[in-house]
């Protein structure tokens, strides 16, 4: 679906639910960098599918300037798909670990259908 607004789309989740500035080093140059992480609260559904606990990694996360402190404002690109991405866990382990490779459910839409 495409997005009929111009306008960048603007997600907003409570301070809980984003991660901001998790550290790891690069494989290729050993440099140490930085990316965000926001997970999607229990109970959100996009089209018609349930993608409660699915995470997605913003380029920037700004405080809020109209919810207060607590809240945080997500920009996204508007012509683009979010990828949302989930890790499934069995008893404690993650799944398809015996098989040495982590399988994670993935999906997309639209930027403007995260608000």
């Amino acid at each position: 679906m495409e997005c009929l607004r111009r306008r960048t789309p603007i997600s907003r989740s409570h301070k809980n639910f984003v991660r901001t500035d998790i550290e790891y080093t690069d494989r290729v140059t050993g440099e140490v960098r930085t990316f965000n992480s926001v997970t999607l609260p229990k109970g959100t559904v996009i089209d018609g599918v349930d993608v409660s606990y699915y995470q997605f990694s913003p380029m920037f996360v700004n405080e809020s300037r109209y919810r207060g402190e607590n809240y945080r404002d997500i920009p996204l690109l508007t012509d683009r798909e979010v990828w949302l991405k989930k890790k499934r866990a069995r008893r404690g382990r993650p799944a398809g670990a015996q098989q040495g490779r982590q399988s994670r459910p993935r999906t997309s839409c639209a930027s403007c259908r995260l608000r």
